[in-house]
């Protein structure tokens, strides 16, 4: 948990005007799911390795910049 903690913290330093919601669930066994507007961006429990924070921040630029085109 402490590592999905850092991570939230994290992403809302640096993005915290562009994210307008996150949710953070205890899950067994250290899942770790992350998405974006509601669509899947990373699986831990299909990769079995926690991400990279660069590999969501970049995932997190990239929902920002989809927004703003659409």
């Amino acid at each position: 948990m402490q590592r999905a903690t850092w991570t939230v913290a994290e992403i809302l330093a640096e993005y915290q005007h562009d994210v307008e919601s996150f949710e953070l669930e205890m899950g067994g066994g250290g899942d770790f799911e992350f998405s974006i507007d509601g669509r899947p961006i990373y699986s831990k429990r299909a990769t079995g390795e926690y991400p990279d924070i660069k590999i969501l921040k970049q995932s997190v630029v990239d929902a920002i910049e989809a927004r703003a085109v659409a």
